[in-house]
């Protein structure tokens, strides 16, 4: 980012409520316009959208996870399967550092999570960009 102010606006946005709903929206339309277009036709609505900053405290955080289901059921479970796209960021100096992390048909465990993050983080502060 151009500056530190410019990278920490960005991760207060990614943990906004707000940020959460239009993600849910933009996600939710996509689908819709996928299955009208035969694009898309593996996913269904709705989607989930919640907070993960709580989950992965103490870690200097903020994150989402997005549950979006499968239109179609797997012979290797019950029901249908989710898939699960957790995003998660954090500043350091003017450097916005963002893991994205998919599974299915269950989320990366949170302790993997954070123990990439806390890597990540300390990697991220001993090359600081000023």
């Amino acid at each position: 980012m151009a500056s530190e102010a410019q990278a920490v606006r960005e991760s207060d946005a990614l943990g906004s409520a707000r940020a959460r709903a239009c993600i849910r929206h933009d996600v939710e339309r996509t689908i819709k316009k996928g299955e009208r277009d035969r694009a898309e036709p593996f996913l269904s609505t709705p989607v989930e959208v919640v907070s993960l900053a709580p989950l992965l405290w103490p870690l200097p955080v903020a994150g989402m996870r997005r549950i979006v289901r499968l239109a179609i059921s797997s012979p290797f479970s019950e029901g249908r399967s989710r898939v699960y796209l957790d995003q998660s960021g954090f500043v350091v100096g003017r450097v916005l550092v963002d893991l994205l992390a998919v599974g299915s048909p269950h989320a990366l465990p949170l302790v993997t999570e954070r123990r990439l993050l806390a890597l990540l983080y300390s990697r991220a502060e001993a090359h600081k960009l000023s």
